[in-house]
């Protein structure tokens, strides 16, 4: 029986015990490469998702789909969304500009009163913030 055992040759399509591939260049250089690919593959993976997080959001499109409907597309209300709505703000009045950001950002995260939703919870607080530097970009 020992004899047996000290001739035993492990089979080449298997992995030696603890990672000793010296026996086993072919599967070892197979093994490396696949050790290399999952790695590059978790390096890409985990790149995209560091440069979603570092890209803007394409905050045009954000205010046309979240706030145009009442504000307008350019910051100002159609006349007759502001006669519908007194006290709904055009971004593009120079009266703005005293609106602290803080006082925006509440209102998009919270509302305000019964007409104008909160967003909180489908907005991010990224997307709150650019939405408020967007907002400061309209000029009459």
């Amino acid at each position: 029986m020992l004899w047996a055992m000290s001739r035993y040759q492990p089979h080449r399509d298997v992995a030696a015990p603890c990672g000793d591939l010296t026996n086993h260049a072919q599967l070892g250089n197979g093994l490396m490469t696949t050790k290399v690919m999952l790695l590059a593959g978790l390096i890409a993976v985990a790149s995209a998702g560091a440069l979603r997080a570092q890209q803007p959001a394409d905050t045009p499109s954000l205010f046309a789909k979240t706030c145009a409907s009442c504000h307008g597309a350019k910051g100002t209300p159609a006349a007759a969304m502001a006669h519908a709505m007194p006290g709904l703000p055009d971004f593009a009045a120079a009266s703005m500009a005293s609106v602290p950001d803080s006082v925006l950002k509440d209102a998009i995260a919270n509302g305000k009163g019964r007409i104008m939703q909160s967003y909180k919870a489908r907005l991010t607080t990224e997307q709150i913030a650019a939405l408020v530097a967007y907002i400061r970009t309209f000029k009459h």
